[in-house]
């Protein structure tokens, strides 16, 4: 980029302003003034300069714009009737801006006049062909008296033919006023393009979010500018990067109390498990307690029933439990119901659940087991209590239990209440057996069980 200082946004907009304003007076005074001067003298070399010095006042206004506007207004000139070429140079006689109407006139627009300040005509004859219609041109040469900076301009060179310009004019009020309309809108667009180019461009490049204040004419970025608009530029690219970091940062936060409050939920989830577990489960024998039994079984049966499959319940008793605590104390009678929940939780499966269901009383809960299985598995532990439980309370007779069986497929309850009764019958048949033992369900009886 181009290093050069900028004025202030408010004197640019001023000074464009009076560059247009002063650009379209003295044009209006110098197209008064050559229209004058040929209906007064009709002399075309005093045209001439007239012409080429309304063009030099023009770019003397204009000075410090660019070469492009320069050569635009080049560009525009030579379109006038009767001008053939136009060319600025600055003091090293470099070529600033050059226009014609065709190539071949080029050549004839020669040197740079020699003092500052002056003007010189020559008329020149033309090579046959070179101009189809034109035997001869006049070249003028003007000193414009600018300063001698490389790149602005400093000499004007201009062949025209007084004659076509003034035969064009024709005295017509009209041809006047066009032209100076002409000079209007020229004026005009030259504004509207320098205030699009330097204001209302990069305004709007500030404004939209995804340009962030980059995409400007020539390629410039705005917050390489020194005046207001690159201040302000400058400004927003520095609240973006802030807010840029401070969503980077409100992002970890966030990331960071999520993990905690994700690791705390996870804390709290175990602990109320826990909890639930204690809640549900027994002190002494380790095993569910009747609350338990209370809340679940409804649910457990009603599911298996759903799905169609058996559900078996084992209603156990400790046999002589009264006399083990009257003969050997309480420690001793709750070691052997420590020892009646263990084998319990041994023997269950993952999916059984066993349950203190009052005082010696045990229940086991088979989810998907028929009679037959369940019967096996009683019996199993019914045996294992026999051989371990006399280790524990050697008494006589020595401990044993009692069992009964019953399951929704053998014995086809109506109720989760008509399961329980009929377990509960088989266990009061199985406790009136001589030397006790396990007793499956055949039907409910309204007996009542012996104490």
């Amino acid at each position: 980029m181009a290093d050069r200082r900028r004025l202030s946004v408010k004197t640019s907009i001023q000074t464009a302003w009076a560059v247009m304003i002063g650009s379209l007076v003295l044009s209006t005074l110098a197209l008064h003034s050559f229209f004058t001067a040929r209906d007064a003298a009709g002399d075309h070399d005093a045209a001439a300069i007239m012409l080429a010095r309304t063009l030099g006042n023009q770019l003397r206004l204009s000075d410090s714009v660019s070469r492009e506007a320069l050569q635009r207004s080049c560009n525009q000139f030579v379109k006038q009737p009767g001008v053939w070429a136009v060319s600025l140079r600055d003091r090293a006689r470099r070529q600033v801006a050059l226009a014609s109407i065709d190539r071949g006139v080029e050549n004839l627009l020669g040197g740079d006049a020699e003092d500052a300040g002056q003007s010189r005509v020559e008329l020149l004859r033309l090579p046959p062909g070179l101009l189809p219609g034109q035997e001869s041109v006049r070249r003028v040469q003007v000193d414009l008296g600018l300063p001698g900076e490389t790149g602005r301009p400093a000499h004007l060179s201009i062949l025209l033919d007084p004659e076509a310009l003034l035969g064009s004019a024709s005295g017509s009020p009209a041809l006047y006023y066009a032209s100076l309309a002409g000079i209007g809108l020229t004026v005009w667009l030259f504004g509207v393009w320098w205030v699009r180019r330097e204001f209302l461009r990069p305004m709007l490049a500030l404004l939209d979010p995804s340009s962030r204040g980059k995409a400007t004419a020539g390629g410039e970025d705005i917050v390489d500018r020194d005046d207001e608009l690159g201040a302000i530029a400058r400004s927003l690219e520095g609240l973006q990067e802030e807010i840029t970091d401070w969503r980077g940062r409100a992002e970890l936060i966030e990331r960071r109390m999520d993990s905690q409050i994700a690791a705390e939920t996870q804390r709290i989830s175990r602990e109320l498990r826990r909890v639930q577990r204690e809640f549900w489960l027994d002190p002494l024998t380790r095993v569910n307690n009747r609350r338990f039994f209370d809340e679940k079984f409804v649910s457990i049966f009603s599911a298996q029933r759903a799905a169609r499959h058996d559900l078996s319940v084992v209603m156990i008793d400790l046999d002589f439990f009264k006399r083990i605590n009257d003969t050997l104390g309480h420690l001793r009678g709750d070691a052997l119901l420590r020892f009646a929940g263990e084998l319990l939780r041994q023997c269950a499966r993952r999916e059984d659940f066993a349950i203190r269901y009052g005082g010696d009383e045990f229940l086991l809960i088979l989810p998907g087991a028929p009679a037959e299985a369940a019967m096996v598995l009683v019996r199993r532990i019914v045996a294992m209590f026999a051989q371990r439980a006399k280790m524990i309370a050697n008494v006589q007779p020595p401990p044993t239990m009692s069992a009964g069986v019953a399951s929704i497929d053998h014995n086809l309850p109506a109720s989760p209440g008509d399961l329980i009764e009929a377990a509960d019958q088989a266990l009061y048949q199985a406790k009136g057996q001589a030397g006790r033992g396990v007793r499956l369900a055949y039907a409910p009886s309204q007996k009542a069980r012996p104490a």
